[in-house]
């Protein structure tokens, strides 16, 4: 069961005022501004860190693997696929094939035009996808998969070929209040039979 953690506003400039909310254990975490790239800054995040990604257009494939890093979008950032070689938008996993990375916060960017997958969770405990735009992923726009404890919610999901949001063989998994549109089940969510993951919780979500 996905439990409430305390959060503590933090305001952040940077062209436009941000709040953004993090968890109380986090409240001394530095705020790592994008200057180049996304993916130089997480690559300079430590756990606990904010990575606040300013207005613009970000064509790359972005890797994290650092335990409980958020990304967070100012208004008018787009990751885009253009001209990049990779198909997934942001993949989020440990180093280790065998290991867990322990908690990421994704809130407020849209992922776009990649030929898999948006965001894509592999052995993470504790996570949050929170009001990030998923428009045109071929694949599915998030998909955690071998994953725990997450909440994706307020999120658009639109144009993928399958569903929006898919959880697989992941526990614990609050899916709600996300809106659909454009997608080829007609669903924003879609998990397999209760038999197989049997703690994944899926809300009833507002079609387009």
């Amino acid at each position: 069961m996905i439990r409430a953690q305390l959060v503590k506003p933090v305001l952040v400039l940077g062209g436009a005022l941000a709040l953004l909310l993090l968890p109380a254990t986090a409240a001394q975490a530095r705020v790592i501004h994008v200057r180049s790239t996304i993916q130089q800054a997480v690559d300079a995040a430590q756990p606990g860190d904010v990575v606040l990604v300013p207005a613009g257009s970000y064509h790359e494939n972005v890797v994290v693997s650092t335990d409980g890093i958020s990304i967070v979008a100012l208004p008018g950032a787009v990751l885009d696929a253009t001209g990049t070689p990779g198909s997934v938008g942001i993949r989020v996993a440990p180093v280790s094939p065998t290991g867990t990375l322990h908690g990421f916060r994704l809130q407020g960017l849209r992922v776009a035009n990649y030929a898999r997958d948006g965001v894509l969770l592999r052995h993470v405990d504790g996570f949050t996808i929170v009001g990030d735009s998923l428009v045109d992923n071929d694949g599915y726009g998030v998909f955690p998969v071998l994953s725990s404890h997450g909440l994706i919610t307020a999120n658009q999901a639109s144009g993928s070929d399958d569903t929006g949001i898919y959880v697989g063989q992941s526990s614990d998994v609050t899916v709600t209040a996300n809106r659909p549109s454009r997608t080829r089940s007609g669903s924003t969510s879609r998990t397999a039979p209760e038999s197989t993951w049997p703690a994944t919780r899926e809300a009833p979500t507002r079609s387009a």
